[in-house]
C-alpha cells in the first residue's frame, strides 16, 4: 500500500563483498527509496514506482554487475524485506564438495604430488585426482560451482649433467706367453664388442592445459570453463547447468607441465540464496556473461568486453543462439578528442612563438591565461626573441602546412581542414575588418561542421591527417604526416634546435672558460700587486726609521 510505513532505523545492504548502511527517521516508501539512493548510490539504486492509485512498488538493484556482486539485504533489511513482500525464507542449497584423504582419489601421478589440507587440495604437474559429489545432482539454471583457486608457476627442477654410463666388461684373464729359448711369444689379447650409447632424445614441449575441472555424470564427462594463471587466491563460480545434465563426481587433471594448481573450499549453491532469504520477484539475478569468440567460451563480470578483441570494445545486448557477426564501428569520440589535443598543442605552440618574438600587449590579450601568475611570466618574456629568424621560419611553415590542401577518397570536396570544420579565418562573417588573433596563426573547431565530416566520411578524414599514398602500406602524406616530419628537423635528435642549443652551450662554456681564464690572470696580478705593496711597505718603514735616526743625530751635531 503507498501509506505504508518504514520505521527509523539503520539498513544496511551488501554487495559482493562491499556494504552500505542508510540511516533513515522513519517515513513513506518513497522516502525510503530516496534516502537509498542518496546514501548508498554507489552500491543500491532504489526505485519506487506507484503502479496503482493505492500501491506502489518497490525496487532494488545492485550498480555492480557479475556473479560475485550479488546484492544482498542484511538484519533488519532482511526482515524488512519479509514484510514488504520483497524476500522470502528458504532454505538454501549449500552442498560443500568435502577434500579430505578418504573422499579424494589419486588416479595418476606421483602420490607425493598430492596434498589435501583443510579443505584444500593440491595437485603438482602431471597428477590427476577424482572427488565424489554426494548426494549427486540434477543442475537447473540457479545452481553454480564455487571454489577458490590459485595456478601458480613452478620452475623446472635442476637438471644434472649427464655422465656416461660405465658399462662393465667380462672379467678375462691376461693372455698368457711362452717361452722358447730367446724368444718370448706374447697371447693376442682379447677382443670384446661394446653396445654402443644411445644419445638422450629431445625433451618433450612443455604443456599449458588450464582446464583443470570436469564434471563426471554415470556415463559422459564435461568440461568445465578453464581457470587462469594466477598467483594469489581468486574466486570462480561456474553455472553447471551450462556444462552438465547431472553431477556425481568432479574430476581434477592438472596436466600442466610448468604450474601448480590449488583449489579450495568447492561448494554446489544456489545463487538467487541470499544468506536464509531468497528474492520473491526478481527481474534479474547477478550474472556473468557469457559468450564464445571462435569457439573458445568466454566468462566476464559485465556486459561491456574490452580484453579480447585488441583496441576493440564488445558491447553484449542481449543472448543469441546462433553466431553473431560483429561489425566494428570507429570511436568518434577518441578520433575528435585526438584532433582538438592536436589542436590544443598547435595553439599552444602558435600562443608560445607569438610571446616570443612580438613587443605588443595585444598578443596577450588573445591569449586565455588559466590565471593572473602564467599571464605575468609570459609578459616577462614578451619580445625575448625578437626578430630570430628561426622562430618565424617556424610559425610560418606550420601554417603554411595546416591551410594547405591534400588529396583524399573525396577529391576536391574533402582535402583541406577549412573543409571539416578546422579553420584560422581570419574576418568573421558579415565583417571586412581582420581579427588580429586569427592572423596570429590559432585554429578554431566548428564542431557541427567537424562532426558532419566524421558522418558523411570518415574514411576521407583520416586520409586528410594521415595517408598512404605509395601503396607500401606506411603513412607517407596528409597533415599530421607533413607536421610531424617538419618538427622532426627541428626537435629530434641533431635537430635544428638540437644544433642552435648545443651551440649557445659551446658559446657559454668558452665564455665561461674566458672567464675562469680572465679571473686566473686578474688573482695573478692581484697578488703581484699584493707583493710588490708589501715591498713597498717594508722600505717605507726602513725610511722612516732612518728618517727617526737622523732625527736624533741632528741635535748632538748642533752641540
Amino acid at each position: 500500500p503507498q501509506d505504508t510505513q518504514i520505521p527509523e532505523g539503520e539498513y544496511t545492504f551488501r554487495v559482493g563483498e562491499e556494504e552500505a548502511t542508510v540511516e533513515f527517521p522513519g517515513g513513506r516508501i518513497q522516502e525510503f527509496a530516496q534516502a537509498i539512493n542518496r546514501q548508498a548510490e554507489h552500491l543500491v539504486q532504489a526505485n519506487a514506482v506507484r503502479d496503482t492509485t493505492d500501491t506502489v512498488i518497490l525496487s532494488l538493484e545492485a550498480q555492480e554487475t557479475g556473479a560475485t556482486n550479488r546484492m544482498e539485504l542484511l538484519g533488519e533489511t532482511a526482515r524488512l524485506g519479509v514484510e514488504l513482500g520483497i524476500l522470502e525464507r528458504e532454505e538454501r542449497l549449500e552442498r560443500p564438495v568435502e577434500l579430505t584423504d578418504a573422499t579424494v582419489t589419486l588416479e595418476a601421478g606421483d602420490p607425493d604430488g598430492l596434498e589435501i589440507v583443510d579443505n584444500e587440495i593440491r595437485l603438482d604437474p602431471g597428477v590427476e585426482a577424482g572427488v565424489p559429489v554426494e548426494p549427486n545432482i540434477d543442475p537447473t539454471d540457479d545452481y553454480v560451482l564455487r571454489f577458490e583457486y590459485e595456478v601458480i608457476r613452478v620452475d623446472d627442477p635442476p637438471v644434472e649433467p649427464l655422465e656416461p654410463p660405465q658399462i662393465p666388461g667380462p672379467d678375462l684373464p691376461e693372455p698368457g706367453r711362452i717361452q722358447f729359448e730367446d724368444i718370448e711369444i706374447f697371447g693376442e689379447p682379447w677382443e670384446i664388442e661394446l653396445p654402443e650409447l644411445e644419445e638422450p632424445g629431445p625433451p618433450e614441449e612443455p604443456v599449458e592445459d588450464f582446464r583443470v575441472i570436469s564434471a563426471l555424470s554415470e556415463e559422459e564427462e564435461y568440461q568445465l570453463p578453464e581457470l587462469e594463471e594466477r598467483e594469489e587466491p581468486h574466486q570462480a563460480q561456474i553455472p553447471l547447468a551450462d556444462y552438465a545434465d547431472r553431477v556425481i563426481a568432479l574430476a581434477f587433471r592438472n596436466r600442466n607441465t610448468h604450474h601448480k594448481v590449488v583449489l579450495r573450499n568447492i561448494v554446489v549453491d544456489d545463487i538467487d540464496a541470499r544468506g536464509e532469504y531468497v528474492p520473491r520477484h526478481p527481474s534479474q539475478t547477478a550474472r556473468d556473461a557469457q559468450l564464445e569468440l571462435n569457439g573458445v567460451p568466454v566468462t566476464r563480470s559485465t556486459n561491456e568486453i574490452d580484453d579480447l578483441i585488441p583496441r576493440t570494445t564488445l558491447r553484449l545486448h542481449r543472448a543469441s543462439e546462433k553466431p553473431v557477426q560483429v561489425g566494428i564501428m570507429p570511436d568518434v569520440e577518441e578520433i575528435q578528442d585526438g584532433i582538438l589535443d592536436m589542436m590544443s598543442y598547435y595553439n599552444q605552440l602558435m600562443s608560445e612563438i607569438n610571446v616570443l618574438t612580438r613587443t605588443e600587449e595585444e598578443v596577450l590579450d588573445q591569449i586565455a591565461w588559466e590565471n593572473q601568475e602564467e599571464r605575468e611570466r609570459a609578459e616577462e618574456r614578451l619580445g625575448m626573441l625578437q626578430g630570430n629568424s628561426t622562430l618565424m621560419r617556424l610559425r610560418s611553415s606550420l601554417i603554411t602546412i595546416m591551410t594547405n590542401s591534400y588529396p583524399t577518397s573525396a577529391g576536391r570536396e574533402l582535402s583541406m581542414l577549412a573543409q571539416i570544420g578546422i579553420a584560422s579565418d581570419t574576418r568573421d562573417p558579415g565583417q571586412r575588418s581582420f581579427d588580429l588573433g586569427r592572423l596570429r596563426g590559432y585554429m578554431e573547431l566548428d564542431e557541427s561542421a567537424f562532426q558532419r565530416a566524421l558522418s558523411a566520411n570518415i574514411g576521407a578524414v583520416r586520409q586528410l591527417f594521415g595517408a598512404d599514398q605509395t601503396g607500401d602500406g606506411a603513412v607517407d602524406g596528409g597533415i599530421a604526416y607533413e607536421v610531424e616530419q617538419h618538427v622532426s628537423a627541428y626537435t629530434g635528435t641533431g635537430g635544428l634546435l638540437a644544433t642552435r642549443y648545443q651551440r649557445i652551450e659551446n658559446s657559454i662554456d668558452q665564455v665561461e672558460r674566458e672567464m675562469a681564464r680572465l679571473e686566473d690572470r686578474l688573482a695573478r696580478r692581484e697578488e703581484d700587486y699584493r707583493r710588490d705593496f708589501g715591498r713597498m711597505e717594508r722600505e717605507l718603514e726602513q725610511l722612516e726609521e732612518m728618517e727617526s735616526q737622523l732625527d736624533s743625530l741632528a741635535p748632538q751635531q748642533r752641540r
